[in-house]
């Protein structure tokens, strides 16, 4: 009787081998924190622009700030949504997992900032700002461990 396990496993490892699942590429860590540094590089960039719309919202048309709030919203899901194709190192996975909830929460919160001010429902935007801020830090905390653990600017 013939056995095909040890021909299939030659295929299987040939196969493996041919997509370059043997190589010496660069790690799991390595592809994360190149991948990471940039994205790092764009929440700290869009945290500053969240704050530029907060200080300079009463300067502007209801209108203009429900746009400007629904772009930071799209930005922080979009950012959450890079976050989401990661594979984290085990020495950051629970804080990544953080840093994508804090940024879907965030996206939520921003939004409703946005909805609030072209509803000119102050009472709404008020309630929205006071999520945002304070969803800040599921954000800021798990960014900075990331950055601290993987050796980045901060």
């Amino acid at each position: 009787m013939r056995r095909p396990l040890p021909v299939l496993a030659a295929l299987v490892a040939a196969a493996l081998l041919a997509a370059g699942c043997g190589s010496s590429g660069p790690s799991t860590k390595d592809t994360y924190t190149a991948a990471f540094t940039r994205i790092n590089q764009e929440l700290i960039g869009a945290g500053v622009d969240v704050g530029k719309a907060v200080t300079t919202a009463s300067t502007k048309t209801n209108a203009r700030i429900g746009v400007d709030f629904a772009r930071l919203s799209d930005r922080a899901a979009t950012l959450a949504g890079q976050l989401v194709k990661l594979v984290p190192p085990k020495e950051v996975a629970a804080d990544h997992a953080l840093l994508v909830s804090g940024l879907r929460k965030e996206a939520g919160s921003l939004n409703r900032i946005a909805e609030a001010a072209v509803n000119g429902d102050v009472a709404g935007a008020t309630s929205a700002s006071k999520e945002a801020v304070s969803g800040a830090a599921g954000i800021r905390d798990p960014r900075r461990r990331i950055a601290t653990t993987l050796k980045l600017d901060q």
